[in-house]
């Protein structure tokens, strides 16, 4: 359980950075590669929440929308993170800027691979324990 929890720390803090980087060489626009940084580690959390839930079943096995809090409360983590990109009043708080298509689907690709690389080390930690 540590090792997983220290495999997606891991895995999220070195996609962010490198996120970053990628936008800011690409860009030369420190505003939007720390506005897609941003966004890339809040959608992050809020879809891999989905594969952690269970640890001992894959992710599509448990059903996604089985809890319905759960989704409710990744809803509306999802339209804070859309307030804080396009609200003028936000944008200014936070220094964000909005995103385009590239950035948006950058952030859910990335957060999409975390949960392929979630679900394929519960897959090995349920093989090695049941090997036990």
């Amino acid at each position: 359980m540590k090792t997983l929890i220290g495999l997606i720390s891991l895995v999220t803090g070195l996609a962010t950075l490198l996120i970053f980087l990628f936008f800011f060489q690409r860009s030369g626009d420190l505003s939007l590669a720390r506005t897609v940084a941003f966004t890339a580690l809040g959608m992050d959390s809020l879809l891999y929440v989905f594969s952690t839930r269970t640890l001992g079943r894959p992710l599509w096995q448990e059903g996604i929308f089985q809890n319905r809090y759960l989704v409710l409360a990744v809803v509306i983590g999802f339209l804070l993170q859309v307030l804080a990109l396009y609200t003028p009043i936000f944008q200014k708080i936070l220094r964000t800027s909005p995103l385009g298509i590239f950035e948006w689907a950058t952030v859910f690709a990335v957060g999409i691979g975390v949960i392929i690389l979630i679900e394929a080390a519960k897959f090995v930690f349920v093989l090695k324990s049941k090997r036990r």
